[in-house]
């Protein structure tokens, strides 16, 4: 069973979804030409200890893109998982950054540094993630999305989160799509 908060923020309401969240019955595509990457992110927590974070492949077609990755908790203590829902729509007007892929938005006059980070989040995760993630513990597996807005080339970063402790973290390398 899925928990559910609901948070408002100005005059919306957002629903916030806990870990384990995918939509009924969807399984990740087959995608050809997955691209082998075999990066490694680590994230220290204020807390102690850190999170890390291994993408092995990606692939983008189309609307879809899958990941295959791992996230580990090489800390002390539990660190809880939280998704958002995924929509057919860039995320950046409603944030936070969840798992999935982002680019950054393109300079414009007057606009050059301080370009937002467009993430289309991810709405299927094979297994499941779990709630919480022990210390030690490793999550492998692979998660991805859809929406017909995902742009061609680009230059992506792929994010994980969020954790609490933790936030969300975004690569520090990037992937360039045709």
């Amino acid at each position: 069973m899925l928990a559910a908060v609901v948070l408002v923020a100005g005059c919306g309401q957002q629903e916030t979804k806990r870990a384990n969240s995918t939509r009924e019955g969807k399984t990740c595509p087959r995608i050809a030409g997955a691209k082998a990457l075999a990066w490694t992110d680590i994230q220290p927590l204020q807390t102690g200890g850190r999170l890390t974070f291994v993408t092995e492949s990606v692939a983008v077609s189309g609307r879809a893109y899958v990941i295959q990755a791992s996230v580990t908790n090489r800390t002390g203590g539990a660190v809880d998982v939280q998704l958002y829902p995924a929509a057919d729509r860039p995320e950046y007007e409603i944030g936070p950054e969840s798992f999935g892929i982002a680019y950054r938005e393109d300079a414009s006059p007057g606009n050059i540094q301080t370009r937002k980070l467009i993430n289309y989040r991810a709405s299927v995760f094979e297994p499941p993630l779990p709630q919480t993630l022990a210390p030690g513990k490793t999550w492998r597996g692979r998660f991805c999305g859809s929406s017909r807005h995902i742009p061609e080339h680009h230059e992506w970063w792929i994010v994980y989160g969020d954790f609490i402790p933790g936030g969300h973290w975004v690569t520090d390398k990037t992937f360039a799509t045709p």
